[in-house]
């Protein structure tokens, strides 16, 4: 067995599956040579976009965070907030 399928099915085991997915996905099937992928591509993915006016987005005071590295670096792992520490995903 790959050992990307086997940390797949510790993540899994682990209840994180969110974490689990980019190992097991695969690399799709359509090949971006053929004018018909591309094409499906761009009617996905429109890439119009519009700018922003400079006064439509209120600018926020910074919010600045003392040693939130060693924060985190003691946190449960695959634990997620509150009471029910029920995992994010």
């Amino acid at each position: 067995m790959a050992a990307s399928v086997k940390l797949a099915l510790r993540l899994i085991e682990d209840g994180s599956l969110a974490k689990a997915m980019p190992y097991l996905e695969g690399s799709g099937l359509g090949s971006l040579d053929l004018a018909e992928i591309r094409a499906q591509l761009k009617h996905k993915h429109p890439q119009d976009r519009r700018g922003w006016s400079p006064g439509s987005a209120n600018r926020a005071p910074e919010i600045v965070f003392n040693h939130v590295q060693d924060t985190f670096k003691n946190l449960a792992r695959n634990a997620g907030a509150g009471v029910g520490r029920f995992r994010n995903e």
